[in-house]
């Protein structure tokens, strides 16, 4: 196998892997409601989901994939990897449309969370 095919395989497997890496924090509010040590995998994955658009904190998933664009001789997109394979496709609302998604998969969770805590069947996740 050539440079070029390994970094166009190298490109599949780094959007694979940013999709599980963008999921993971909706799933992870779930499990939350199971295993309580859930809490320690998806606190720092949302803190880290939201600070790649609200500080500008670059994405290394995004930076990792461009480069194996580049080398793959693919086309390189601007922007990040959400606003690239969700923003645009759903374009003009596609930011819209993914935070409201994001709001409707885990703020349900965060519900059933507190109503857990609130009836004593959770207790804080040390």
């Amino acid at each position: 196998m050539d440079t070029k095919s390994l970094a166009v395989v190298g490109v599949g497997v780094a959007v694979a892997l940013h999709v599980a890496i963008t999921v993971l924090p909706f799933a992870s509010a779930y499990g939350i409601l199971f295993r309580r040590w859930f809490a320690w995998v998806h606190v720092p994955l949302i803190l880290w989901a939201l600070s790649i658009p609200f500080l500008s904190y670059p994405c290394p998933f995004t930076d990792w994939e461009k480069s194996l664009r580049a080398d793959a001789g693919l086309p390189v997109y601007e922007g990040h990897f959400i606003q690239h394979y969700v923003y645009e496709p759903l374009a003009p609302h596609g930011e819209l449309i993914f935070n409201a998604t994001a709001a409707v998969i885990v703020g349900p969770a965060y519900l059933l969370l507190y109503r857990q805590r609130k009836r004593g069947r959770l207790t804080a996740a040390v």
